[in-house]
Parts: C-alpha cells; sequence; structure tokens
C-alpha cells in the first residue's frame, strides 16, 4: 500500500488537487476572457473606421490618427503582457498538480502554454493590433463609394 502522502484517497490530496486544477482552469478562462475582449475592441476599431471613410465621415488629422494608434498599441500591448502573466501562473499551477499528483502512469502531454506558440492569443492580438492602426493611419477621409451616394 501507498504511503498515505501519495494515497489517492487521501482528503488532503484530493483537495490539494482539486485546488490546483481549479487554478489552472482559471487561469485559462481568464487568458481566454482578456482575449476575447481585446478582439472584439480591435475589429471594432477597424470596422468603426471602414464605416466612417465609407460615409465619408473619417475626418480625422493625423495628431488624432497616431493618439488612437497609440491607444490601441497599449491596450493591445496590455492585454498581451496579462495574458502571459496568466500563461505563467498557469504553468506554475500546472507543475504544481504534477508535483501533487507524483504518479510515473499518468502522462503530462498536454503542451504547456508557456511554449512560443506561433498562433497564439498573443499573436493574433498583435496581428489584430496591427490591422487596427493601419486602418486608423491610412483610411482615407472617404471611400470611392462613399462620394457616389451609394
Amino acid at each position: 500500500m501507498a504511503s498515505d502522502k501519495h494515497n489517492p484517497d487521501d482528503p488532503k490530496l484530493q483537495f490539494a488537487r482539486e485546488v490546483v486544477a481549479n487554478e489552472v482552469q482559471y487561469r485559462r478562462e481568464k487568458q481566454w476572457r482578456i482575449f476575447s475582449w481585446t478582439s472584439t475592441f480591435l475589429l471594432a476599431s477597424i470596422g468603426g473606421v471602414i464605416v466612417l471613410a465609407g460615409k465619408g465621415e473619417f475626418i480625422f488629422d493625423w495628431f488624432l490618427r497616431m493618439m488612437m494608434s497609440v491607444a490601441i498599441a497599449t491596450i493591445s500591448f496590455y492585454a498581451i503582457s496579462w495574458i502571459h502573466e496568466n500563461i505563467n501562473f498557469e504553468s506554475s499551477s500546472r507543475s504544481a498538480l504534477e508535483k501533487i499528483i507524483h504518479d510515473p502512469e499518468i502522462d503530462f502531454e498536454i503542451p504547456n502554454p508557456q511554449g512560443k506558440a506561433m498562433f497564439g492569443y498573443g499573436g493574433t492580438i498583435a496581428f489584430l493590433a496591427a490591422a487596427a492602426i493601419l486602418a486608423v493611419l491610412f483610411a482615407p477621409e472617404s471611400l470611392p463609394c462613399a462620394s457616389q451616394g451609394t
């Protein structure tokens, strides 16, 4: 029989597993919420520029366009940093869970979120931020369809 320290029926071990597993789940959900909010904001920024330019109403001088771009970049940088902070917390929780379980028969081959994923939340936010900034900086005051009265 295994020692009480690694007995799967030990209430303390079950409680510790549950607490750490809940922390991992919380961090994953938080990353999603940050990503979801930020990507919605960035897509709305792009859409807003297109709609205003289509109506001939995107009349912002370069100073205002630069201010909008700085705001978009700042919010995006903060969101990416916040997501990476939660990825680090999730990774620490996963390591703690592995130590608690400490069973060689259990395979922890779930990818670690600290890896450099090419297409992750951070990369997607960076791509959308770049698109939003380009839209703000280079959108004409009026699109050709706006002058046709359509």
